[in-house]
């Protein structure tokens, strides 16, 4: 599902009409623009960080501290799920400094690394942009319920609250059953240094 075909869904939620196809204008700007902000809300902050994780690995060589920038890896970092050496063993051994970086206190300079990491999408941003997320194991849809959601929730009379909550419990029961790629969590030690 694009990025303009879920507007067009919310809008249809909401009862809101837009144009057919953009660019958008207007009051239209600043009505996709709301649904926008919040299908990218629930597509990274909820489902990407929370449910279906997408892993990627990345080589890392360390630097002449014995340690690497988060900011080398080539896709936007959330969680490292596992490091390992040129030989495939698992490393244990390594912190995360203050500084935005991975440091192995154990290990030499110039040594290479690969960094299996957790890592977020880049947000939806053109008309026909899609979820990196398939179809079959996530609902493209439970985004559009929950820009309906928050669509609904700005308001305070009853009306808007009953259809927000219509439009909540749908994204709940869309959110509580993808059960895909859920990823391995470890408990990230952060240290600080002297």
């Amino acid at each position: 599902m694009t990025l303009d075909e879920m507007y067009h869904e919310i809008a249809s939620y909401v009862d809101e009409e837009i144009a057919a196809a953009g660019p958008y204008t207007g009051d239209e700007l600043i009505l996709v623009n709301k649904f926008k902000s919040a299908i990218n809300y629930a597509y990274i902050n909820k489902i990407a960080k929370e449910k279906y994780r997408l892993e990627y690995k990345d080589t890392v060589t360390l630097d002449n501290d014995q340690q690497f920038a988060l900011s080398a890896l080539t896709k936007t970092f959330y969680e490292i799920r596992k490091i390992e050496d040129i030989n495939e063993s698992k490393i244990t051994n390594w912190e995360f400094s203050p500084d935005e970086k991975v440091y192995f206190p154990y290990n030499a300079s110039g040594e290479t690394f690969t960094v299996y990491y957790y890592c977020l999408p880049d947000e939806l941003t053109g008309t026909g942009d899609t979820p990196i997320f398939p179809a079959a194991a996530v609902d493209h849809k439970i985004l559009c319920f929950f820009a309906a959601f928050q669509y609904w929730n700005i308001e305070d009379d009853e009306d808007s609250i009953s259809k927000a909550n219509k439009w909540l419990a749908l994204w709940n029961d869309g959110y509580n059953n993808i059960k895909q790629n859920r990823g391995q969590k470890r408990k990230i030690r952060r240290v600080g240094w002297c």
